[in-house]
C-alpha cells in the first residue's frame, strides 16, 4: 500500500523563498537592472558635467592658543575658566558664524573679475545677495570648519569662485576670531589685575599697622621693663610678632600673583598661533564625476528594486485572488 506525499498548506509553501529563487528573479530582470543602472551612472556623470562651475578653495590652519599653553605655563588662566585653549576651542564656531563676524566679512571690499573686467566692490555684492540674511547663508555654506580636538589645530576653509576671494576670507576670519578673544581674555585678566592691586593696598595698610603696633608695643615695654615688666609681655609680643608674619606673608602672595597675571597677558597678548597662512588655490576643485555617477547608478539600482519589488508583489496578489477564486469555484 503506498502511502501518500504529505501535503503542505499552500500558503506555507508559498512562504518559503530560497536564495535560487531570488537569483532566479535577478536573473529574469537583468537587463532592466543593468540598463537603469548604466542610466544612473550617464545621467550622474551628465549632471557633473553639465552644472559644474569653477570653484576654489582656500585653507587657513591655526593653533587654538599659545603653544606654551599646553607645556610650563599650563596653569595659567586668562579668563577664570580653564586653559585658554580650552575656553577657545569651546566657542570658535559660535565666534565664527556669529551675525557680526559674518555682517563684518560680506561689507568687506574684495576685487575680482566679471565679463573680462576688473571690478571692486563689497564680498556681499560679490555674492549676488539680495539682502543680508540671503548673505550670511551663502557666506556660511561656502566655509568649512575642521577642528581637532586631541592638538587643538584648528582649519578654516573658504569656497569662491575667485582664487583671491578665498584666502581674504579666511585671513579676515582669522583676525576677527584672535580680536575677539583678545579683547574678552585679555579684559577678563586686566581686572582681575586691578582687583588684585586693590587687595595689595589693602594688605599693605595692615601690614604697615601691624608693624607700627609691635615697635609702640617694644617702646612701651622697654620703659615698663626698667621698672615691674608684667609675666605675659613676652607673650603679647609674640603675639603681634605673629600679626606681622601673617600680614607680610599675604602681602607677598598677592605681590607674586599681581607679577604672574601681568606677565601672563605679556605671554598670551597672541593667543592664535597661526601655522598655515591662507594661499590663493592653483587649480579648482574637482568636478565630482566619478562620484555623482556612482551614486546615479546606485539611484538606477534602487529604482530597478523597487520595481521588480512591485512586480512581485502584484504577481503574488494575483495568483492568491486566483487560488481563491478557483477554490469558491470548486468549492460551489
Amino acid at each position: 500500500m503506498n502511502n501518500p506525499l504529505p501535503q503542505y498548506p499552500d500558503n506555507m509553501q508559498e512562504n518559503e523563498i530560497s536564495i535560487f529563487d531570488i537569483l532566479s528573479i535577478i536573473l529574469r530582470y537583468k537587463m532592466l537592472i543593468v540598463s537603469l543602472f548604466i542610466i544612473g551612472f550617464v545621467l550622474g556623470a551628465g549632471y557633473a558635467v553639465a552644472f559644474y562651475t569653477k570653484n576654489y578653495e582656500s585653507t587657513g590652519v591655526i593653533l587654538l592658543g599659545n603653544p606654551m599653553s599646553y607645556s610650563a605655563k599650563a596653569d595659567f588662566d586668562l579668563s577664570g575658566t580653564g586653559k585658554s585653549g580650552n575656553v577657545i576651542a569651546s566657542t570658535y564656531e559660535a565666534v565664527i558664524f556669529s551675525n557680526d563676524t559674518l555682517k563684518s566679512i560680506l561689507m568687506m571690499e574684495v576685487a575680482y573679475q566679471k565679463d573680462g573686467v576688473e571690478k571692486k566692490s563689497s564680498l556681499m555684492e560679490y555674492f549676488g545677495c539680495k539682502d543680508m540674511p540671503d548673505g550670511i547663508r551663502k557666506l556660511k555654506k561656502s566655509l568649512k570648519l575642521n577642528f581637532n580636538k586631541n592638538t587643538f589645530v584648528l582649519k578654516i576653509s573658504a569656497t569662491t569662485s575667485e582664487p583671491k576671494i578665498s584666502p581674504l576670507i579666511v585671513n579676515e576670519l582669522i583676525t576677527k576670531l584672535n580680536a575677539f578673544y583678545t579683547s574678552q581674555l585679555s579684559s577678563n585678566s586686566q581686572t582681575d589685575i586691578n582687583k588684585i592691586n586693590i587687595d595689595m593696598e589693602k594688605a599693605k595698610i595692615q601690614l604697615d599697622d601691624a608693624k607700627q603696633a609691635l615697635l609702640k608695643f617694644r617702646q612701651t615695654n622697654k620703659l615698663i621693663a626698667e621698672s615691674s615688666p608684667p609675666p605675659n609681655l613676652k607673650y603679647l609680643e609674640d603675639k603681634l610678632l605673629m600679626q606681622v608674619n601673617e600680614k607680610e606673608q599675604l602681602y607677598k602672595g598677592l605681590f607674586e600673583r599681581y607679577n604672574s597675571l601681568k606677565l601672563k597677558g605679556e605671554y598670551d597678548l597672541t593667543l592664535l598661533t597661526v601655522l598655515e597662512k591662507p594661499q590663493p588655490a592653483d587649480r579648482p576643485l574637482p568636478r565630482g564625476g566619478a562620484k555623482k555617477s556612482v551614486m546615479g547608478g546606485l539611484i538606477g539600482l534602487l529604482i530597478a528594486g523597487g520595481y521588480i519589488f512591485l512586480m512581485q508583489f502584484l504577481k503574488m496578489y494575483k495568483e492568491k485572488f486566483r487560488k481563491t477564486e478557483d477554490f469558491t469555484t470548486n468549492g460551489h
